[in-house]
């Protein structure tokens, strides 16, 4: 008892390992108390679909999609079993300036769209990245939503080929989601991240892979649904060793679900020899008094006992991958994703509503290339 209550600094920095890795960060208490008309949630202005849906898509002569139809049908028991093998259809590009022009108007226009963001004073949201300094693109991107009403943590990680727009010198660049970081720094992919889900981020955490394995070896290694893995299984986990980029996503929610749990199960003095791993490979907007009042709160409110789940259906179902399309670094396999649809169905997961109102006329971008 003495040592917890003489230990401040003790709970901060083991915690921040609870921040980086598994996303759990302090939002600031401003922002997470602030409502609107004494509401929980912030609904607020809705985005708008004005633009999106004045955009005449180019389709395929007698082509018929109903709103919000599913181009990948993921079967009913994905989230349960979690050994199932998806796939994501994928597609070959042809080259048309009137369809790459049409992508193009349809990106801009939603990710610009304005509206607020949707936040709760009971949920808090940080962005987690692995890789993505030093010039090195993102291998792993996720949401990590800490709700203190049901007192669970969400993880919802990104395909890191998913086209983005996003503003460079007051231009719009049209990239993959994993060059944002090393190409224009990472509050421009946490704008990304936001802008496209309209979600409100307050802060991030990235770190090196070199970081990940050391802290994956100082808890032990981390026990996911595949199995216990070692430092040196991290890479062709949730690399290479995945026979696609669904089974791929699905790895990222694993790790990051398995590290959580193993920081969990620890106690504060055996965490605090994970500092010092977590400190040579940070990069984060908290601040040190963020960071102290984050440990308090943790401890406070128990997140040590909440459960962990992941989320990646809101992304199969609205999503088809293209090979060989138009980015701002030449032609590449990218996720076309239909950001409206998707924003919708992770903000319900999230928050349990959403201020996103989709009209009958509203066509997924992905039927382009259906």
């Amino acid at each position: 008892m003495r040592e917890e209550r003489r230990a401040p600094w003790i709970v901060a920095l083991s915690l921040v390992l609870v921040l980086l890795i598994a996303g759990c960060v302090f939002l600031s208490v401003r922002y997470c108390n602030r409502t609107e008309g004494g509401k929980l949630l912030g609904f607020g202005k809705a985005p708008s679909l004005s633009e999106v849906d004045d955009i005449e898509l180019i389709t395929k002569p007698d082509q018929k999609v109903a709103l919000g139809e599913t181009q990948t049908p993921i079967p009913e028991d994905i989230m349960e079993n979690e050994d199932a093998v998806v796939s994501v259809a994928q597609v070959e590009f042809k080259e048309n300036v009137d369809t790459v022009e049409s992508v193009k108007a349809f990106f801009s226009a939603w990710a610009f769209s304005g509206g607020d963001k949707m936040y709760s004073s009971a949920v808090s949201n940080v962005l987690v990245v692995i890789g993505g300094s030093d010039n090195f693109n993102n291998d792993l991107i996720a949401l990590v939503s800490i709700s203190k009403a049901s007192k669970s943590i969400m993880i919802s990680p990104f395909f890191r080929d998913s086209y983005v727009c996003v503003k460079s010198g007051g231009k719009n660049v049209y990239t993959t989601l994993n060059t944002v970081y090393s190409k224009y720094g990472i509050d421009a992919l946490r704008a990304a991240v936001s802008d496209n889900f309209k979600i409100k981020i307050d802060k991030y955490a990235s770190f090196t892979f070199k970081t990940l394995k050391e802290t994956v070896d100082a808890l032990g290694g981390v026990s996911t649904d595949d199995g216990k893995l070692n430092s040196g299984d991290i890479s062709n986990y949730i690399g290479s060793g995945a026979q696609n980029d669904a089974l791929r996503l699905k790895r990222h929610g694993r790790l990051i679900a398995g590290v959580i749990k193993g920081v969990q199960s620890k106690t504060i003095n055996e965490l605090k020899s994970l500092g010092s791993c977590v400190k040579k490979g940070l990069n984060t907007n908290l601040t040190t008094s963020e960071l102290s009042e984050f440990g308090a709160r943790a401890l406070a409110e128990g997140w040590k006992y909440y459960s962990v789940s992941r989320n990646i259906s809101y992304l199969l179902t609205n999503c088809i991958k293209v090979s060989g399309f138009e980015t701002s670094f030449g032609a590449a396999d990218v996720y076309i994703v239909d950001y409206v649809l998707s924003a919708r169905a992770l903000q319900k997961e999230i928050y349990g509503s959403t201020n996103i109102k989709v009209s009958s006329s509203h066509k997924s971008v992905t039927i382009l290339f259906a």
